[in-house]
């Protein structure tokens, strides 16, 4: 038995029964608070080598457009909502990780939803059903800075090999305020604040996600219509603070959403490309349209991923790609949602060539950290 093989046992055999087993929610954080031990633990570290880093992490991605871009490390990274407080960094950058997501982070700590909040199902075809309500639950802006900074104090950046995205959404009480009185520059303040906290432990390369594809939060996804204006007022901020701190305005990413018709997606693609610093459109990775959910039998309220998704977000991909070369947008396209076996990742990076990079969440949960691995052998195995 090699170490990929032992790696998918571990998992396979063990530690995924935790999500069936007790509350996924704390599962999830089980699982991460044993990455983040692992960090002051040398000999952990090596093992997460070990056992689930591909020799071919170091095949590095460039996203983004001919005048601002970000590299990652290679074409696999983790979405947002994966390690929501920065747990697990290192472990994961052991692991051969393009690049990772923390958060979504919001600018003041807030509770989320009631719990519970996160429901696994294995379906007896083998399917796995993820729904979820979180609502941006976070610890705030300034915490997750702090852990960041803990991670370079004792890591040399430049052996962080993993690029860092900062998913970065309103708080609830923002939104509330946002849906009395449709004031924009509310989400802007909140986004700003956090671009502010981060600009200290941000290293050259790494990016801001911003998240409006929440299917938890009410508002966000209503953004979608004044995607223009937010936008504008989002870089033109942050090109000013960036001149106050004396380096380049830095890059950024949005996050859409499956249940965005066309004509929705394509004004946000169009309007996000008016800015170089957009560097990527990143779809789709949760749906909370019921009439889809009921197909599989799924009535919990909250945004539905897994198996079931793969279809909607394949096509969604599609449509989106097809945006993007028809109206001749120099934009690049991060695929996530459904991607469960390395198969399906290369379907999505040969849907065109704008897709550069895949994200996995669901597909750990169900498989494993060895799909990592496995997903980059098999893009190796191909070009794209």
């Amino acid at each position: 038995m090699n170490s990929l093989e032992l790696g998918k046992v571990l998992w396979q055999d063990h530690l995924r029964d935790l999500f069936l087993a007790i509350d996924p929610e704390r599962a999830l954080n089980t699982v991460l608070d044993v990455l983040e031990q692992s960090a002051s633990n040398p000999m952990s570290l090596e093992l997460s080598r070990y056992l689930y880093c591909s020799t071919a992490a170091n095949t590095p991605v460039t996203i983004g457009n001919k005048n601002c871009h970000i590299v990652w490390r290679n074409r696999v990274g983790i979405p947002a909502g994966f390690t929501k407080y920065a747990f697990g960094l290192r472990a994961l950058n052991e692991m051969g990780v393009g690049a990772i997501e923390i958060g979504t982070c919001t600018p003041e700590p807030q509770p989320g939803n009631p719990q519970p909040r996160f429901f696994i199902e294995r379906r007896g075809n083998g399917d796995l059903i993820l729904v979820n309500r979180f609502g941006f639950n976070h610890t705030g802006i300034r915490k997750v800075v702090h852990s960041v900074q803990s991670l370079w104090d004792a890591t040399d950046q430049g052996k962080f090999a993993a690029t860092l995205i900062w998913s970065l959404g309103p708080n609830k009480k923002t939104v509330d305020q946002y849906e009395e009185s449709r004031d924009l520059s509310l989400i802007v303040n909140d986004i700003l604040y956090m671009v502010v906290e981060v600009m200290s432990v941000l290293r050259a390369g790494d990016a801001f996600q911003f998240n409006i594809a929440s299917p938890n939060t009410p508002g966000p996804r209503d953004l979608f219509e004044h995607f223009g204006k937010l936008i504008n007022g989002i870089i033109e901020q942050t090109r000013m603070l960036a001149r106050i701190y004396r380096r380049p305005s830095p890059p950024w990413i949005i996050k859409l959403s499956p249940d965005m018709s066309s004509e929705q997606m394509r004004q946000v693609a169009q309007a996000a490309t008016c800015y170089e610093e957009v560097v990527a459109l990143e779809g789709f990775n949760t749906t909370a349209d019921d009439n889809y959910k009921a197909q599989y039998g799924v009535a919990e309220k909250g945004g539905m991923s897994g198996d079931p998704l793969r279809i909607l977000a394949d096509n969604k991909l599609i449509t989106l790609h097809e945006i993007v070369m028809e109206e001749k947008l120099d934009i690049d396209i991060i695929a996530v949602g459904g991607i469960m076996t390395p198969n399906q990742a290369v379907d999505r990076l040969l849907i065109g060539e704008r897709v550069k990079a895949v994200q996995l969440f669901s597909g750990i949960i169900k498989n494993g950290f060895s799909l990592i691995p496995e997903t980059l052998e098999a893009i190796a195995n191909i070009s794209v």
